[in-house]
């Protein structure tokens, strides 16, 4: 029976190669995207068609519903959640408004609880859950926090508590949960947005490594 691992933010960056490595490891990848319907498709042929790619705003609970719906009833039961996809925005909160700041946090977190509430409550025999891995994406900055992108980093805090906390409430039912924080990943949409100058500041601050790299943490759970 295959096993199906839902990659959120997989038609680019991090998410792509994950679910490249995934695929490579014989799992079915259920690529979740947003607007880039041609680049998620393009990862599938990567993957040689060993999945499907799901588009989805996950930023509303509606949206996350629907997908999972979808998944279960087209392709089987999710066996692995990587909750990947996040946006942020270089800017000052004093800057931002309402609206700003509600996409970087439901984009980024809520989206993560959305998911996994779904995928933990899809219908199952017994006491075990049907999922079985859960891995949050986060970053150095959710610990260290970042001056111009406090939501963002507020956001990849967040995801760490709520890695901690669904350890605990998940251990009984055979659900293993990580959070992978990384430092700075090239080869990033995020990352192309800094000028040349400001790479080289970062790379004196924040270890820099490569979005394969990135992807080695994030797949490493599911690798027997």
């Amino acid at each position: 029976m295959k096993k199906i691992v839902l990659v959120t933010g997989a038609s680019r960056g991090i998410g792509a190669e994950v679910a490249r490595q995934l695929s490579r490891l014989g799992f079915f990848v259920v690529l979740g995207y947003n607007k880039n319907k041609e680049k998620a498709e393009q990862v599938l042929k990567d993957c040689g068609g060993n999945g499907v790619c799901v588009q989805a705003d996950i930023s509303k609970y509606e949206d996350c519903e629907q997908m999972i719906s979808e998944i279960n009833k087209n392709h089987g039961e999710i066996y692995g959640l990587v909750c990947n996809a996040g946006v942020t925005q270089k800017k000052l909160l004093i800057d931002q408004t309402e609206k700003e700041m509600a996409e970087i946090i439901n984009t980024n977190l809520m989206s993560a609880m959305y998911l996994t509430n779904l995928c933990l409550n899809q219908e199952s025999e017994g006491f075990e859950k049907p999922l079985k891995h859960i891995v949050f994406v986060s970053s150095v900055d959710g610990i260290k926090g970042n001056a111009g992108e406090a939501v963002y980093s507020a956001t990849k805090g967040g995801l760490i508590a709520l890695s901690k906390s669904l350890k605990d409430e998940l251990e009984p039912f055979g659900v293993a949960v990580e959070c992978v924080e990384l430092p700075a990943v090239l080869g990033t949409g995020m990352m192309d947005e800094y000028t040349k100058e400001e790479l080289e500041e970062i790379k004196k601050t924040y270890k820099v490594i490569s979005k394969e790299t990135a992807a080695e943490y994030i797949t490493k759970p599911f690798v027997k």
